[in-house]
């Protein structure tokens, strides 16, 4: 493969992005861009390197994403940075081999919460006159695509403590939430968590995958056995894995199903 590091989408540091993209690209390819996790506070584009063989063979080209953190960088900031950097992956992508009319947008964790929300709310392309038509499907590993975190206990409380750092404003949740922006208007998904993962994840996604059923919009939601909150991520592009054989045939056909 041919590997591009460091391409600024903007100005800040964090404002890059990696490309990974196959040799001797005879025609366009599907696109892959996909959101670190780090509970909004941490981690960075490369950690998301260890996944480009497996997008690569597909074929398909992988962009790996960094972007502002909290608490320094709150809330919108780091969504601003996941619409910047896929209006920069439209307007560029073609000149490493990928197609710009079949990109998809993934991530883990906050990363695949970043993912869910520039596809869900068109405002967040609207500054680089795009919308959401031209992301093709979005895949949310290990998500937290409902950020109202109830119930009691010490998980809630990590869960909450997460979202008031990214969420300093309580004012600012609704428009923060993936599951509360779901509309028709949705590109397919595919959503998924491990049996083991933090919080009420599963059960989240579960009930995210269902207003997205209630909508219309094509999803499949899957929970893996015997995964925590991070196998979900490392061991995904496992040899044989369901994760990496259901995003294979995602990117080819653009149905998730």
């Amino acid at each position: 493969m041919t590997f591009h590091a460091d391409l600024e989408y903007g100005q800040d540091y964090y404002q890059k992005v990696d490309v990974y993209a196959p040799l001797n690209v005879s025609e366009p390819l599907p696109v892959l861009l996909f959101v670190h996790g780090g509970a909004f506070i941490g981690g960075y584009k490369e950690w998301m390197g260890f996944m480009a063989s497996a997008i690569v063979e597909t074929p398909a080209v992988l962009v790996s994403v960094s972007y502002r953190l909290a608490p320094e960088s709150p809330f919108p900031a780091a969504v601003e940075d996941v619409g910047d950097a896929l209006a920069w992956t439209y307007h560029n992508i073609a000149g490493f081999g990928g197609d710009p009319e079949r990109i998809f947008l993934g991530g883990h964790s906050a990363g695949g919460h970043l993912a869910a929300l520039v596809a869900l709310d068109a405002s967040w392309l609207a500054a680089h006159d795009l919308g959401p038509a031209i992301i093709k499907g979005v895949i949310a590993v290990s998500a937290p695509l409902d950020m109202n975190f109830a119930g009691e206990g010490a998980g809630t409380e990590a869960a909450l403590k997460m979202r008031r750092t990214f969420i300093p404003n309580d004012e600012d949740v609704i428009r923060a939430n993936p599951i509360a922006q779901i509309s028709d208007r949705a590109p397919p998904f595919y959503v998924s968590a491990g049996d083991d993962d933090l919080w009420s994840l599963a059960e989240d996604m579960k009930r995210f995958a269902s207003a997205l059923r209630d909508n219309d919009v094509p999803v499949i939601e899957e929970v893996f056995a015997g995964h925590n909150h991070f196998d979900t991520n490392m061991r995904c592009v496992d040899e044989g894995h369901p994760w990496i054989g259901r995003v294979t045939q995602f990117l080819r056909s653009g149905s998730p199903s």
